[in-house]
């Protein structure tokens, strides 16, 4: 019998495994430490971490931003993509924001990465809600590479 996915809230016992996937993940942005501890210790209602195996298979994590959820982050080890982990982390993610009655889920998506935005969109519809691009977030000054803003509302 397969061992099942366990999504589960944060915990300080896992931040290492965070870290590590993080950094294994070319894809995402690699965050400090700090900006880690920041979202478990503001945000914690929206830092997720998935289980299989009794190992770390993916995380989520974001904040809420007056009435609106922003989505910050998701990663998936390698291993485990494409077998329902980010979908779930997801549902997750968007299940707490309606919860806590956000009135929206934004997000920043790179224009290649089409993985994510299939896999959000399809989430989105999931709850009969639509991903909508609503801008991008420029350059930073040059120092970093410019995303694709969404929103879905949730109203």
């Amino acid at each position: 019998m397969a061992e099942p996915l366990l999504v589960e809230k944060f915990s300080e016992s896992k931040a290492q495994a965070v870290i590590n996937l993080m950094c294994s993940t070319q894809s995402i942005d690699h965050h400090t430490e700090y900006t880690l501890w920041q979202a478990a210790t503001f945000d914690p209602d929206f830092f997720w971490v998935a289980n299989h195996g009794g190992k770390l298979a993916g995380y989520v994590f974001g904040r809420m931003v007056d009435s609106e959820a922003f989505l910050w982050q998701v990663a998936v080890s390698k291993e485990k993509r494409k077998k329902g982990v980010g979908r779930a982390l997801i549902d997750a993610f968007f299940r707490e924001a309606k919860s806590k009655k956000a009135t929206a889920i934004l997000t920043t998506i790179t224009a290649d990465n089409t993985a994510s935005e299939g896999l959000i969109g399809s989430v989105a519809k999931q709850y009969e809600k639509n991903m909508v691009l609503s801008g991008a977030t420029g350059t930073f000054g040059g120092t970093m590479s410019e995303e694709n803003f969404y929103r879905i509302s949730l109203e």
